[in-house]
């Protein structure tokens, strides 16, 4: 028998063009505003080149101790180059202070601050009505949170929210029992890592299976590949 070994065997699809993970942007730069100095601070990301008057917004929200943004800095500006206002809320001093319990409030107040910061300067106008949130690790935990919780935090409610590999580790402080207090128009979107040794999927699947009110909800499991080369 033989095998027929394929390009495609070898090197990944090339990146679209037109889509959410497309390589054609509505704006070419990103200027960022830096008002982290407390524990509830935040940076600001808006897209420019050209100059929009108003824009979506995504809040971001870090893991446990990945306060710096350069983190995550490819994500983060792909989402502002497709035409986004990014928020990225710094709800920690350090590793040991503040108590988790205290993360939701520091995110809320984070997001207020930046908003009002938008609607009182001379920058691009927040469009609030379809908020997202997007949470890695424990700023899954955080954004899960936030989503049940908007209006006594006094943030605008969220469309959607999007937990990359969320989980809280041994800190439960901004965890809830139970997600049955989403909206039920939301779009949910969890996403786990089935070799992940860090926070596993516990707390994604309590949030997908505790929310059924949900009817959008989907849940994504991400699977190692080892075909081709390099490995996926």
């Amino acid at each position: 028998m033989v095998q027929v070994l394929l390009v495609s065997d070898f090197f990944p699809s090339a990146q679209p063009e037109f889509c959410p993970g497309g390589a054609v942007f509505d704006s070419r730069d990103v200027v960022f505003t830096d008002r982290s100095e407390e524990v509830d601070g935040y940076w600001l990301y808006e897209p420019d080149n050209p100059r929009m008057d108003s824009a979506h917004v995504i809040v971001f929200v870090h893991g446990y101790g990945a306060m710096n943004p350069m983190i995550y800095g490819g994500w983060i500006k792909h989402l502002v180059r497709k035409g986004n206002i990014v928020i990225f809320p710094r709800y920690q001093k350090n590793l040991f202070s503040p108590p988790p319990e205290d993360f939701p409030y520091n995110t809320a107040k984070a997001i207020k601050d930046a908003l009002a910061f938008l609607d009182t300067t001379d920058h691009i106008k927040p469009i609030t009505r379809h908020l997202t949130l997007v949470g890695h690790s424990y700023g899954g935990v955080i954004s899960a949170n936030l989503a049940v919780n908007y209006d006594d935090l006094g943030i605008p409610k969220p469309k959607a929210i999007f937990l990359c590999t969320p989980g809280s580790g041994p800190f439960k402080g901004a965890v809830l029992p139970d997600y049955g207090g989403l909206p039920e128009d939301l779009k949910l979107l969890v996403m786990v890592s089935d070799r992940d040794r860090v926070v596993g999927d516990k707390f994604g699947l309590r949030v997908f299976n505790t929310a059924p009110q949900v009817a959008t909800r989907n849940f994504i499991r991400q699977y190692p590949d080892k075909h081709g080369d390099p490995n996926i």
